[in-house]
């Protein structure tokens, strides 16, 4: 099963997610967590979840390890023993500072880091198909009639100037298919669509990237896969 965190989660609401995704029933009104644990004990005990994969765990991390953040720290940590299940956490490079709170919570996951995105090999590849879908989920959202096509220099500097975090190049991309609508081209040139996007939205804020920060505070990463997740 897999769950989204917000940032105003609490281990109590984390438990009554997996709960409705387990559709098991529970009480209303609880605070606790500990209140929740019986049932979801007994909820994977019946339903028997192989993973529990939670998502966007990063969210909850506020540079304040305020009470909130110290108790859904405790249910990640008290997750596999209660469930039986291997349970992942997804986020970026801050939720290894979040797990830097609690030493036990982090001790229970070991973790694996991806590296973000290149030009190497067949990613290069996939960036051209991602960009192709993102043309035409985008027309639908602008209601643009003409074709877009994105010219090779575009596609490079694009990747480059994004330091390989999807989530840029895709912002930069709906930006500058924006633009192209605006001046009525179907086709996306560095100069005339991409810089202009990158200016917007770097002057807007929108482009920074605070992971960097933690990421120099770790070093250079190691991407390694655990055997546990392997198995």
């Amino acid at each position: 099963i897999d769950i989204r965190v917000t940032s105003e989660m609490t281990a109590a609401g984390l438990y009554k997610k997996i709960l409705k995704k387990l559709n098991w029933d529970y009480p209303i009104g609880r605070r606790n967590r500990e209140d929740y644990e019986p049932y979801l004990k007994e909820a994977c005990k019946k339903r028997k979840p192989k993973f529990i994969v939670i998502d966007e765990v990063s969210e909850l991390y506020d540079g304040d390890f305020n009470k909130q953040v110290k108790y859904i720290l405790k249910g990640f940590k008290n997750l596999p023993e209660i469930t039986g299940a291997k349970v992942i956490l997804i986020g970026t490079w801050k939720l290894l500072k979040l797990l830097d709170r609690d030493k036990e919570t982090k001790n229970r996951y070991p973790h694996v880091q991806f590296p973000r995105f290149s030009l190497q090999g067949t990613e290069w590849k996939n960036l051209q198909q991602l960009l192709k879908t993102l043309s035409l989920h985008i027309k639908n959202k602008v209601k643009i009639d003409t074709r877009i096509h994105v010219d090779g220099e575009a596609i490079k500097y694009l990747a480059s100037i994004a330091i390989g975090k999807l989530g840029a190049i895709i912002s930069i991309f709906e930006k500058a298919v924006e633009l192209a609508h605006y001046d009525n081209k179907g086709l996306l040139t560095l100069d005339d669509h991409i810089i202009p996007a990158y200016q917007i939205l770097e002057k807007q804020g929108v482009l920074y990237d605070d992971d960097y920060d933690i990421m120099r505070e770790y070093g250079e990463p190691e991407y390694f896969i655990p055997n546990e997740l392997v198995e």
